[in-house]
């Protein structure tokens, strides 16, 4: 009976010994945790290798402290630093991806046995850069974090306006806010008083004071250079694109940066290369530096008849022309050929048409083939008209001396006539690309010169041959 009754008596008390159990282990409280900063839907995250985070960037924490997973989503603040459940404020600007993992689990390790923490990238922080200059008006660029000059130059688009060779960019020793605001401009009336204020446009106007102390921008960022406070770097955009410099003159920027394009000194022209347009001339720039930074040389082009225009001291227009097909093998020989303000470099394209003028029924440029002779091409003309001196064609060649391509055209002559006395017709006569048929009208006896004074009447829509006959007369 005592044994019965003492185990009805353990039965009722296990209930309160495992209520005392439990009480004394209970059911362990989830971490704490920042509230969740909302993040725009569009954004995805981002994993950079090499990036460093920077101020204002928002990443992901993810901390597995053996027993469970808890997900930190929070911003680095003004000073780089985050502040994390337990551990506090560690500062991760400066650090990679991988060094902040790194940083965050050892801060974890005072707390849990072995933490793990992973890092993604939310979102880049944003900064401030103020880009202006004589004729481009002011404009601040929001710009995330990690972002370099390369970022604005293809933003305004400059590495296609080659006239701009000279980004200054001024960091420090300034007042960002003038500089990106400047201040008002007042009217006054002939006695000194002011009468009107009105909001500056300094920025978006060719020469005018800005500044309250300056008397323009010029002269700002002059005494920028001279200002210790204040770095200055000079980088030219075709370094950054077309030579592909980047690691040696793609600068990173930084919050508060300004940008100053300012207007070409000097410049020169250039048609025909890989990159043809306007290019700012730098002092000291040689026909070999700009032919460079304009693209490879084509070797389609009639490199031996290349051309430049340049203005003398009179404002005459001269014209030089120049062989630029050893530059093919050596480039050094034009490395020294000096270029002047307003050259105009043009590189034609070899020929590759047959001209056909005078008496025939179409005349015009038609496409060069290797099987067809002169009376082909004649024909294809339309034929000779009635006043035709058959007696009399001429084909003119320009020179392909590469050596000396100032050497006068040669003039062919060609008589259908012979064709009655039984001798072939153009047997010997293989037509090349560029070859000038002409037609001479009936009655006249032409001789080599004559040939071209006649020519140059009738062919001023065709640049090739103009260009031969320019060549003849000098």
């Amino acid at each position: 009976m005592n044994g019965m009754r003492s185990l009805l008596l353990l039965l009722f008390a296990l209930p309160a010994l495992a209520g005392i159990c439990f009480a004394q282990d209970p059911e362990p409280e989830p971490p704490f945790t920042l509230p969740q900063p909302e993040l725009p839907a569009d954004n995805p995250l981002l994993n950079v290798r090499n990036y460093k985070l920077d101020v204002g960037d928002f990443i992901l924490v993810k901390l597995f402290d053996g027993v469970s997973q808890s997900d930190t989503r929070i911003q680095l603040d003004n000073d780089g630093m985050v502040t994390l459940p337990l551990v506090g404020l560690i500062e991760l600007s400066g650090k990679q991806i991988s060094e902040a993992s790194v940083a965050i689990t050892n801060a974890y390790q005072e707390y849990y046995r072995e933490p793990n923490v992973s890092l993604q990238l939310l979102s880049r922080g944003r900064f401030e850069v103020f880009v202006f200059g004589p004729d481009f008006p002011g404009r601040i660029f929001q710009l995330e974090n990690g972002a370099s000059l390369i970022d604005v130059v293809s933003e305004m688009e400059l590495d296609k306006q080659t006239l701009y060779r000279r980004l200054h960019l001024l960091r420090g020793g300034f007042d960002f806010g003038k500089v990106s605001n400047p201040a008002p401009e007042t009217l006054y009336a002939a006695e000194g008083q002011a009468i009107i204020t009105l909001p500056s446009n300094a920025v978006a106007r060719k020469s005018v004071a800005s500044l309250p102390e300056y008397t323009n921008w010029r002269q700002w960022v002059e005494q920028r250079k001279q200002d210790p406070a204040t770095t200055v770097s000079v980088v030219d955009p075709l370094l950054l694109t077309m030579e592909g410099e980047l690691s040696r003159y793609n600068v990173a920027l930084h919050d508060k940066d300004v940008v100053y394009i300012p207007s070409p000194e000097q410049y020169v022209t250039l048609t025909g290369t890989t990159n043809s347009g306007s290019f700012e001339l730098m002092p000291g720039e040689t026909l070999g530096d700009m032919l460079r930074l304009s693209g490879t040389l084509d070797y389609t082009a009639d490199l031996v008849n290349s051309v430049i225009y340049r203005f003398d001291d009179y404002g005459n227009l001269e014209r030089l022309i120049l062989n630029l097909h050893p530059a093919l093998s050596d480039y050094s020989l034009i490395e020294d050929f000096e270029l002047h303000n307003r050259d105009i470099i043009s590189i034609v394209p070899r020929e590759n048409r047959i001209f056909v003028l005078g008496e025939v029924n179409a005349a015009g440029a038609f496409g060069f083939r290797e099987d067809e002779n002169v009376l082909d091409y004649i024909a294809e003309a339309g034929g000779e008209t009635p006043d035709a001196h058959l007696a009399w064609i001429a084909v003119i060649r320009q020179n392909r001396d590469r050596l000396e391509p100032g050497i006068a055209p040669e003039v062919i002559r060609v008589n259908f006539k012979e064709i009655h006395k039984g001798f072939p017709l153009c047997t010997d006569i293989f037509l090349q690309p560029g070859d000038v048929i002409y037609v001479p009208p009936k009655g006249k006896s032409f001789e080599f010169g004559e040939v071209l004074s006649t020519m140059s009447t009738l062919i001023t829509g065709y640049a090739v041959v103009d260009n031969t006959i320019s060549k003849s007369s000098n």
